[in-house]
């Protein structure tokens, strides 16, 4: 058999580009899961006091209209805190289900979160303030309603430009 019948060109086959193996969970994502985890821990722990609250003197004294320790704002605040804790759970719990799954939406409810507690914390710091201006003394310390603010403006700052433009975001939660 002639091979020069054929016309057999050699061609050459460039490499594959090498990609970063920016895929799976880890790197930075790894640091997130661990913040995410302690949010848990903390509003869990947050609910918690406030059910041990709910219920007790000191709680109606405050929430009833009739009690000379009445402020008006108390109950609003508590409700908020429980409520905001609640969701905080949830939203937590939805976007471990969606980084296990490697979903698309995991990014979204994460940006979502961060801005929701973001939210959260600043409406929290007015009520205290707010609160503080109830009382002669104050029962809100500047220092003590200020550092969650800083913290979650950093968190933010920090964590939503990671989740929209991280390679290993986009290459792992693609489902």
């Amino acid at each position: 058999m002639n091979l020069g019948e054929f016309n057999v060109k050699e061609t050459k086959t460039e490499p594959e580009p090498q990609t970063d193996n920016l895929v799976g969970f880890g790197g930075w994502l790894i640091v997130f899961a661990i913040g995410m985890a302690y949010n848990l821990y903390r509003c869990a722990n947050i609910l918690y006091k406030h059910y041990l609250l709910v219920g007790t003197e000191e709680y109606l004294s405050i929430i009833n209209p009739n009690s000379e320790y009445y402020i008006s704002l108390w109950k609003p605040f508590i409700t908020l805190e429980i409520a905001g804790n609640i969701i905080a759970i949830l939203f937590i719990v939805a976007m471990a289900i969606l980084c296990l799954r490697m979903s698309r939406f995991f990014k979204h409810a994460s940006i979502a979160y961060v801005s929701f507690m973001l939210v959260l914390i600043v409406v929290e710091f007015f009520l205290m303030i707010t609160l503080n201006d109830y009382y002669q003394d104050p029962i809100y310390y500047p220092e003590e309603i200020i550092t969650p603010v800083v913290q979650a403006i950093i968190y933010a700052s920090v964590w939503i430009p990671y989740m929209i433009v991280s390679k290993r975001v986009k290459n792992t939660f693609i489902r």
